[in-house]
């Protein structure tokens, strides 16, 4: 039974006799039919709070926890975060080609606090896919990209929580330095950047403006991309090893 903290209190009553009398009756029969089961039921509630605020009844509680069981959350057992993540991910290959997350991919999964545990990273992965081209391996950006969406949702719900902040400065940092690498490699040609991270170009355009990357530089001598935020507040350094000079031929 999942959930079993979000059943009205008619119906726990109900089951209440189920697991005393181990007998029930069809909706519209007369017969009592014997039951001999075995009842496993989950939920994400605290059910001593439930019981103190009269949503849950205490004596159903006392039936259900003869053996309980908790089970900590994701964020707190990250080892399993990528087994189940390439499991959700193999549910949806059968039949076609299977595909992987990259490396990068896989370490930006782990940075992420998955408040809704597994449901979210199962959602998460539905996701992935429906958003996924034709490579093989799910690219760090698009993986950034979807995990932005799930915390700007989360700090919309309000949640009281700092993840959607603080995951969201993450993977702001983290589509930066992807981009920037990626434009440093194609010594500054967007559309070999574009292919590179496998990232549409309307994306790629628009993270260039959300991340104030709008503007760089590479100077020879310094080795350094420049960032210039459009609103002119602030501007950070990222340096890299020596690079030939831009050329002229840049994509616009």
């Amino acid at each position: 039974l999942d959930e079993i903290g979000d059943f009205p209190v008619m119906v726990q009553g109900k089951l209440l006799r189920v697991l005393e009398t181990n007998t029930f009756r069809r909706v519209g029969g007369r017969e009592e039919i014997h039951a001999d089961v075995r009842v496993v039921a989950a939920t994400n509630k605290v059910l001593d709070k439930e019981i103190a605020a009269g949503s849950f009844r205490r004596d159903l509680f006392y039936r259900l926890s003869q053996f309980p069981v908790t089970l900590a959350p994701l964020r707190e057992r990250r080892e399993d975060i990528l087994p189940l993540a390439r499991f959700f991910l193999s549910e949806g290959s059968e039949g076609g080609e299977p595909r992987a997350f990259s490396e990068g991919a896989e370490a930006l999964l782990m940075t992420y606090d998955w408040p809704g545990n597994v449901r979210e990273l199962k959602h998460a992965v539905a996701r992935f896919r429906v958003r996924w081209g034709t490579e093989r391996e799910m690219s760090a950006a698009a993986v950034a990209a979807v995990l932005g969406m799930l915390a700007d949702e989360l700090e919309r719900l309000g949640e009281p929580e700092e993840n959607a902040r603080s995951f969201a400065a993450k993977v702001a940092a983290y589509e930066r330095q992807l981009i920037a690498e990626a434009l440093r490699q194609t010594k500054g040609v967007k559309t070999h950047a574009i292919t590179l991270l496998g990232m549409p170009p309307a994306t790629f355009h628009r993270k260039i403006k959300e991340l104030g990357i709008a503007e760089w530089t590479i100077d020879e001598e310094e080795s350094a991309i420049e960032f210039v935020r459009h609103d002119g507040i602030s501007g950070s350094t990222l340096c890299f090893p020596s690079v030939p000079a831009v050329p002229n031929d840049r994509a616009p």
